[in-house]
């Protein structure tokens, strides 16, 4: 199944990892390096993307709720360090208040070289409110 714009064929396998089918035909895992598509996921809405993908997965008999176990936080994580103020911008509406601890050095950097002034305050907020949250934040 397409999980984005990118196009890309995505899927699960048997033990319920989810990969992507590489240039070559293979069968990757998905990850940081191997996957750059999948900073596609953040140009829609969370809610959106998960419903959407719920309903691609029922569509191909499989459990819906195969969904969750997707490798959000890659893509976000993609975005946040992309040389691009859109993917920034657009992987900040996905980090939510009581998930930014999980980012935090992403966001460090963005408070400090994000491409715009917008991108750099949104940062800001959220790593305000994950070094509010936890103790384990260093800056």
């Amino acid at each position: 199944m397409t999980i984005s714009a990118s196009q890309v064929p995505y899927g699960v396998s048997g033990e319920g990892q989810w990969g992507f089918r590489h240039q070559d035909g293979l069968w990757m895992e998905v990850s940081l390096r191997g996957s750059p598509s999948l900073v596609t996921v953040v140009q829609e809405e969370p809610e959106e993307f998960f419903e959407r993908l719920g309903a691609g997965l029922h569509a191909a008999g499989l459990n819906p709720t195969l969904a969750q176990a997707f490798p959000v936080e890659l893509a976000v994580q993609m975005g946040l360090t992309w040389n691009s103020a859109f993917w920034e911008a657009r992987a900040l509406r996905w980090v939510s208040p009581g998930e930014a601890h999980r980012y935090a050095a992403e966001l460090h950097h963005l408070t400090l070289h994000g491409r715009t002034r917008a991108v750099r305050d949104e940062a800001r907020r959220l790593l305000r409110h994950a070094a509010s949250g936890t103790t384990n934040v260093s800056f």
